[in-house]
């Protein structure tokens, strides 16, 4: 009993032993297998989680290149008006320019608005930023030409640049600005990227009112959404679009720039209209017209010749059937017309507006025997009219283009109109009346130009 006992009680005792020793081990076990997950979901956090590294940067006096020592206080006071610009940027970890002025002083920063590699790595690790922004001036009081340039620490590259040009009361908003425009580029965050191209090259390029430089300019860094790109040569007509650039995407634009020259130069015009008279005694009738003249910028001027035909046949019922007269009158105009263009720079169509004044003769012509002959009842009139004239001039800077055009022709005159009128009783015979009719119109047409260099 009892070795029964104290087999038992040893039994117990490393039973017991073994309860005791049980629970450590699982418990460190289960931090350990935490360990693990923590780790795996710290590594596989998904990228678009990341944020970019809040950037330090430093607004350095700017240099003076106007030898005007009136002029020499905007080289701290334009600085001042970026920094503030640049302090209301989320991203952006700005270095308080009163800290700095001790260092501006140690250091020659100031050369010609540039920097050397070493330069740079030296004032940026004394002021501890990562980028520093850097400026020159020159121009007079009423243009001051100002260049500012994002410099990287590391590296020692021009990550951005602008050149604004503004007269002195107005380049700190011009400053503030282009450092507003510069801060997606500085912050790394949010950029896309912009190439401008055009025909011809070596215009210069502006993206919101700043200009970039000069065509070609390739995969300029420019904060996502939408901008106003402008493309200006000389003795060219200057291009504007609008272009959505989106988070890392590479946007292109490649304008064509029309010579100035086309907006001073000869055309020759053919065109057929649609005569539509107010007299119910008239028919719809054509009238073609040939016309040349010259654009001066704003202004049209030119002559034209014009001709068709005037349909006014008469049908009448009588007791004997039904009488047709087939009559036409034929115009043969000259004109005179001053158009007025106000979008000279829309390259795609073109609206414009004017008056024209016209005379001629019109003759009669009547039906017989299956052929018009002269109408020796009606006399040949001298007719005059004038009227407002409307268009659009479709693809107005290619060699040939396509216009519609709407005319309304008020004639103050009027012309002989012979009818058949019936006489009382039955079987009368039918005889002839003169009135007088009026040719007032309106003219719906279009056609084609021809443009001369």
């Amino acid at each position: 009993m009892d070795k029964k006992k104290h087999g038992m009680s040893i039994l117990d005792k490393g039973h017991g032993y073994m309860k005791r020793n049980i629970r450590i081990p699982l418990s460190f076990i289960a931090l350990l297998l935490l360990i693990p997950l923590c780790t795996y979901s710290q590594e596989k956090a998904p990228a678009s989680q990341k944020t970019p590294a809040i950037q330090g940067v430093a607004v350095v006096n700017f240099t003076n290149n106007t030898g005007k020592k009136s002029l020499q206080n905007l080289s701290s006071s334009l600085p001042e008006s970026v920094s503030g610009s640049l302090a209301q940027i989320k991203g952006i970890r700005l270095v308080e320019r009163q800290n700095m002025g001790k260092l501006l002083n140690e250091v020659e920063l100031q050369m010609s608005g540039m920097f050397d590699p070493d330069q740079t790595v030296k004032i940026g690790k004394m002021t501890k930023a990562d980028i520093l922004i850097i400026g020159s001036y020159g121009g007079s009081e009423s243009n001051i030409i100002l260049t500012l340039k994002a410099v990287d620490v590391a590296t020692g590259h021009v990550l951005d640049g602008k050149v604004v040009q503004a007269p002195v009361t107005l380049i700190y908003d011009s400053a503030s600005q282009a450092a507003i425009s510069m801060a997606a580029v500085i912050s790394g965050s949010n950029v896309g990227y912009l190439s401008v191209s055009s025909n011809p090259d070596g215009a210069d390029v502006y993206v919101d009112g700043m200009n970039i430089g000069r065509s070609p300019v390739v995969d300029i860094r420019v904060p996502a959404g939408s901008h106003k790109v402008s493309v200006v040569k000389e003795n060219c007509i200057g291009v504007d679009a609008s272009i959505n650039v989106g988070v890392n995407a590479h946007e292109e634009w490649t304008p064509t720039l029309p010579s100035k020259a086309m907006l001073n130069r000869t055309e020759w015009a053919v065109a057929a209209y649609a005569n539509i008279p107010f007299s119910s005694k008239i028919q719809v009738s054509p009238l073609f017209a040939v016309s040349t003249g010259k654009t001066f910028e704003h202004i049209y001027l030119g002559g034209e010749i014009a001709s068709g035909w005037i349909e006014h046949d008469q049908n009448l019922q009588t007791a004997f059937g039904t009488l047709d007269h087939e009559r036409l009158y034929v115009p043969v105009l000259a004109g005179l017309h001053l158009n007025f263009i106000p979008f000279t720079s829309w390259r795609y169509f073109s609206p414009y507006a004017g008056i024209f004044a016209q005379c001629g003769f019109m003759k009669s012509y009547e039906k017989e025997n299956g052929s018009f002959v002269d109408d020796p009842k009606t006399a040949t009139s001298f007719i005059y009219g004038f009227g407002p004239t409307f268009g659009i001039n479709f693809l107005p800077f290619s060699k040939f283009s396509l216009f519609v055009e709407a005319r309304v022709a008020w004639y103050p005159v009027t012309v002989d109109r012979y009818e058949y009128v019936p006489q009382p009783g039955f079987g009368g015979a039918p005889s002839l009346v003169k009135h007088n009719v009026n040719l007032s119109s309106a003219m719906i047409g279009g056609g084609f130009m021809y443009y001369f260099d």
